[in-house]
């Protein structure tokens, strides 16, 4: 029989709903063998998640979702099998999570400029990282936009009277950190970057060399058919393991759990080519 997994989740410890319990639970629920904690630039729920994927019979793999600055656009890697306890990891979630805060504190700052009270007592379910999409949700739940879109387009979005912005680690050296940590780097969504084909290849190029080792391919966006081909070339022709997940948020995003484009499930088998490299 058929086992399938899931490789990239957000808990409430960053930018999702679900805790890790209700995060493993929802995968078994799902049909899931495996599924990976990814939250951004964090660690912080791995203890949580492994308790309760050994309780369900759930395989939990440790991971973190880190974003960083590649040339002049924010691209996010992937970081499997960290070693949560490695000081150098602890180090970077405590420097990333005084970042965000000073960045959410501007931006809450402007918009009260701008009639809009939002407090860090509207934010009762993060667990400690409020995201833009974080503050978005309280927008809209207050009644100041219409939707989180709007929240975007008019206010917090880049260039927006309230947009403020963090300091970001480089692409390679998120890589290297990731290595040093005992990790396995991936691209995640690169279906999601503005860059032009050349760029990207040389960008990719210098990665693998940094030791970069797959690319998230599988993946809900429904832009992934128009440029899969190319980024399935690029794997092959850089030694690119190909890897896959949902990006689920829990209630902050509208995707399936174990589910990409076009209701496909991701294989277990993508997970041993994954294994194989530790």
């Amino acid at each position: 029989m058929e086992r399938y997994i899931d490789l990239h989740t957000h808990s409430n410890y960053s930018d999702g709903t679900d805790s890790p319990e209700m995060l493993v639970r929802n995968a078994k629920a799902a049909g899931l063998c495996a599924v990976a904690l990814t939250d951004h630039d964090t660690v912080a729920g791995l203890d949580e998640f492994t308790l309760f994927g050994r309780e369900c019979g759930v395989e939990a793999i440790h991971g973190i979702e880190i974003s960083t600055q590649m040339l002049d656009i924010e691209v996010h890697i992937l970081g499997y099998y960290i070693n949560k306890e490695s000081e150098l990891i602890k180090a970077f979630s405590e420097q990333q999570a005084k970042s965000r805060n000073e960045k959410n504190n501007r931006i809450l700052a402007r918009l009260r400029e701008m009639g809009m009270s939002i407090t860090e007592d509207d934010f009762g379910g993060s667990k400690g990282i409020i995201t833009r999409g974080s503050i978005a949700g309280v927008m809209f739940d207050k009644g100041f936009v219409s939707s989180k879109r709007e929240a975007f387009d008019k206010y917090i979005g880049k260039g927006k009277p309230a947009y403020a912005d963090r300091v970001r680690i480089g692409v390679r050296e998120a890589v290297e950190l990731i290595l040093e940590c005992g990790g396995i780097p991936v691209m995640a969504h690169p279906y999601l970057y503005k860059l032009g084909d050349s760029e990207f290849e040389r960008e990719i190029r210098g990665l693998a060399g940094a030791g970069l080792r797959g690319i998230e391919l599988l993946y809900p966006d429904g832009y992934r058919r128009a440029r899969e081909l190319f980024f399935r070339q690029l794997a092959e022709r850089f030694s690119l393991l190909v890897t896959g997940g949902s990006d689920y948020h829990g209630d902050n995003k509208t995707v399936k759990l174990g589910r990409v484009f076009n209701e496909e499930r991701i294989p277990y088998n993508v997970l041993e080519t994954l294994t194989a490299l530790i």
